[in-house]
């Protein structure tokens, strides 16, 4: 993985030809990078979709963490006049029409996966009113959770049974357990991997009684035989129940 803190010049080119060559610091998101062209080319952040190598680049990821090891280069292909109609729209309606609109209009707006990321990133709860395709499209249901931790009631069931995604979506707010699968809220190993990761560490390290909050959340919101478990009653900074300590001790 490349270092956040490093600057790295990026040739940016279009089928046609180069384009320009931005220095970029590797700590920036894609985004950010989308506007650096901006300025440089005119060509406005809206209108971009940037590819390393084979792979689409994600608006919400850091460079340092999407770009390969020694990556240069990077394409930009302008997107199609209709779509950039339609993200245009969704950047100038409000939050409360695109929540509480009429479904027809919504419908309309929500011609693909680009539009269905435009949206969420507009305001993740909508994310509930997406077709079920997209509650089930892994990028989408993310950007959601970056935004709108408990959007993960509206994803799929199987996303839901997402590890990863569940972290994500903890590390944001230690409510959305409330809505990750039975079957991660059951895990010992898996709680115990949120209470115990390095963000929590940094949250100690910080804040020692919001930490502890954080956790006694994610406690709580575990299964009803975990909140007993004598360890993750410890790092909650708990004590556990009688039975539980005598039960481990046997």
């Amino acid at each position: 993985m490349l270092g956040a803190d490093e600057q790295r010049e990026l040739h940016v080119s279009a089928l046609s030809g180069n384009l320009c060559t931005v220095v970029a610091w590797l700590s920036w998101s894609v985004l950010e990078l989308k506007s650096a062209i901006e300025r440089s080319v005119a060509i406005p952040a809206l209108e971009q979709t940037l590819v390393s190598g084979t792979s689409e680049l994600d608006d919400d990821d850091r460079l340092f963490k999407v770009l390969p090891v020694g990556a240069v280069h990077v394409t930009l292909v302008r997107r199609h006049p209709l779509q950039v109609q339609c993200l245009q729209t969704i950047a100038k309606c409000s939050a409360i029409d695109l929540l509480y609109g009429s479904d027809k209009v919504f419908e309309e707006l929500c011609t693909d996966r680009v539009a269905a990321l435009a949206l969420v990133r507009r305001d993740g709860r909508l994310l509930g009113r997406l077709p079920g395709a997209f509650k089930a499209d892994r990028g989408v249901v993310l950007a959601t959770l970056r935004r709108y931790p408990s959007g993960l009631q509206h994803a799929a069931q199987a996303l839901r049974d997402d590890p990863d995604l569940v972290r994500t979506a903890v590390r944001y707010s230690p409510h959305a357990l409330e809505f990750a699968s039975g079957t991660l809220r059951a895990s010992n190993s898996f709680i115990s991997s949120l209470m115990e990761d390095e963000d929590f560490v940094d949250r100690m390290l910080a804040n020692p009684k919001e930490a502890l909050q954080w956790a006694r959340t994610v406690l709580g919101l575990a299964s009803p035989a975990l909140q007993k478990e004598p360890h993750l009653c410890h790092i909650a900074g708990l004590q556990p129940p009688p039975s539980a300590c005598g039960k481990h001790a046997g």
